[in-house]
């Protein structure tokens, strides 16, 4: 699906995953979701980065 699609889908699904796959998938969301982070859910270094990355595109824009 293109990003700039005129047509998109919403997939409401039930996963189930075997015990056995748990510590083969902890680092890899089998069901990402688009969402906006709450600041209360950083952590201090993304934080930092959210605040450097703030930082250098007001550098970037004053050029």
């Amino acid at each position: 699906i293109a990003p700039d699609a005129e047509i998109g889908y919403l997939l409401e699904v039930d996963l189930e995953i075997p015990i056995h796959l748990y510590d083969f998938f902890a680092d890899y969301s089998l069901a990402p979701e688009k969402q906006i982070v709450p600041e209360n859910w950083l952590s201090l270094y993304n934080e930092r980065l959210v605040r450097d990355k703030a930082v250098m595109e007001n550098i970037c824009l004053e050029r």
